[in-house]
């Protein structure tokens, strides 16, 4: 999970770079949320903005984690789900 975070988080700088050289405090860390139990990798995410949720694949759990931002917690696991992506 760690190395996901970190590059997404290196992905992003480089995008927000202006001529290589990133601008100063172009993202900060504003919390962590715990994401329970999960065996193996997650595999895909994406995120519904207008809900503020964001859908975790956890492909080995066979099911999806729906993180709530606003609250910071899972709002929801969507279990039975084989192979999710």
């Amino acid at each position: 999970m760690k190395y996901i975070v970190l590059f997404t988080a290196s992905v992003m700088a480089l995008l927000l770079a202006e001529d290589g050289v990133v601008a100063e405090n172009a993202l900060a860390l504003e919390a962590k949320i715990p994401l329970g139990d999960i065996r193996g990798r997650i595999d895909h995410m994406a995120v519904d903005l207008s809900r503020r949720r964001l859908f975790v694949a956890e492909l080995e759990n066979d099911s999806i984690g729906v993180v709530d931002f606003q609250n910071r917690e899972i709002a929801h696991v969507i279990t039975d789900v084989k192979g999710p992506q």
